[in-house]
């Protein structure tokens, strides 16, 4: 599957490899493991059946959980084999 970046810092961090995000490196690992099982896939369909995949619906889009405070959303045309990558979001709780 081919990608395409929404985030030009997330496609630097891909292509090059560096970033202007300060990200812990388990994070920056999570995000290349999970984009090479993006770009191995044929169609999304193929994502859903990976268990290792941390791939779920949220309001209307797609998320990739990279850690239990970082999620990479991504979406998927379903006319070719792409994904967007969207954005990366950091979980924040709220507290009362």
């Amino acid at each position: 599957m081919r990608l395409s970046f929404a985030d030009e810092e997330l496609e630097t961090l891909y292509v090059e490899g560096r970033s202007g995000h300060n990200l812990p490196a388990s994070v920056i690992g999570a995000f290349f493991y999970h984009l090479a099982a993006v770009v191995a896939a044929e169609s999304a369909d193929d994502l859903t059946r990976l268990q290792s995949l941390p791939l779920y619906a949220l309001n209307g889009g797609q998320r990739i959980r990279l850690d239990e405070d970082w999620e990479l959303a991504i979406a998927f045309d379903d006319r070719e084999p792409r994904a967007f990558i969207l954005d990366l979001v950091q979980n924040v709780l709220e507290t009362a």
